[in-house]
């Protein structure tokens, strides 16, 4: 007789994941670090539709941290484990739903590839090409200087809204998750112009400052563009305007670190506006450079003088979000 894969309603995952962080018998610090792995987790089932949870619905879970550091996934699904165990243990599965080959470290080779130079050059200059859609152009532009310019992760992207750009004073709050304080990053004012240019053109009129920045229309419905839509429109774009195919929104992420590495910016800022998989080491960074603005503004005042064409000005129109 064939052997049933071990499985468990999300409904069922979703009640005992509250019992479960709110045991009174573990710290706070912990509790906390339970409810960000396991809203992670059920965030991820729904947002793709699963409904039970099994090994393969995991393994796609774990595909989603790809732009995480081996240490932070192999930390998800250890967290997500412990937490099966404590249900075997109080009698409601009889063998985890998180095989031990996935709570293994990963090993692969960090990103090395970043923007040299020449190739930011190119990609600030470049002009749409003959027979590219204007709208598709906007919008990867859009996401690509703002990937370049702020060092925000693609979910971050994906679920950044108009609400959390505040344009004049050239910052964006990056929203870390359900029910937590969001850290701040630096806008260039290059990546504004881009970024007006795409609501203005292509962004559905219909859409609120409420919902995600970049989205579309589904079924008469405002929805977020996917994560592959972001990494795929980034790519594309780097690789029309600077011939560079190895470039991924990761990438671009490492280019911003390296960026402020060569300008000098102190490493807590570097640090701060980067983020981290712990929110508790982000806040005490932040805490110890007195506001979360300063490290962004000292971020956005490197990348500025890294990537700006001499000559360049931003656009006079109104600003786009404030």
């Amino acid at each position: 007789m064939e052997r049933k894969p071990a499985s468990i309603t999300l409904k069922k995952f979703k009640q005992y994941m509250k019992e479960y962080i709110n045991d009174p018998s573990v710290s706070q610090n912990t509790r906390n670090i339970r409810r960000h792995t396991l809203e992670k987790v059920v965030s991820y089932m729904d947002e793709e539709g699963i409904t039970s949870i099994d090994a393969k619905a995991m393994l796609g879970f774990r595909g989603s941290l790809r732009e995480y550091s081996p240490n932070t996934i192999s930390q998800y699904m250890k967290q997500t484990s412990t937490f099966c165990n404590w249900m075997i243990g109080m009698g409601v599965i009889k063998e985890s739903v998180v095989p031990r080959k996935l709570r293994a470290k990963e090993r692969y080779d960090e990103a090395k590839s970043v923007l040299r130079k020449e190739d930011i050059q190119r990609l600030v200059g470049a002009q749409r090409p003959d027979g590219m859609w204007r709208s598709a152009w906007l919008r990867n532009k859009a996401m690509c200087f703002l990937a370049m310019s702020s060092g925000m992760r693609l979910s971050e992207m994906v679920s950044l809204r108009p609400l959390d750009i505040d344009a004049e004073n050239l910052i964006l709050t990056v929203q870390s998750g359900k029910g937590r304080k969001g850290r701040v990053v630096g806008i260039t004012h290059m990546a504004l112009d881009a970024m007006k240019e795409y609501a203005d053109n292509v962004r559905p009129k219909e859409a609120t400052k409420e919902d995600p920045f970049f989205c579309r229309v589904v079924n008469g419905e405002i929805k977020p563009v996917s994560k592959r839509t972001v990494e795929y429109g980034i790519k594309e774009h780097v690789s029309v305007t600077t011939g560079r195919e190895d470039i991924t929104p990761h990438c671009l992420r490492h280019s911003y670190a390296s960026i402020l590495a060569a300008e000098n910016v102190p490493v807590v800022d570097i640090q701060s506006v980067l983020g981290h998989s712990s929110i508790q080491q982000t806040e005490r960074y932040i805490q110890r450079l007195g506001t979360p603005s300063e490290a962004a503004k000292h971020a956005t005042a490197a990348i500025e003088a890294a990537i700006t064409p001499k000559g360049w000005a931003a656009k006079k129109d109104p600003p786009l979000y404030t």
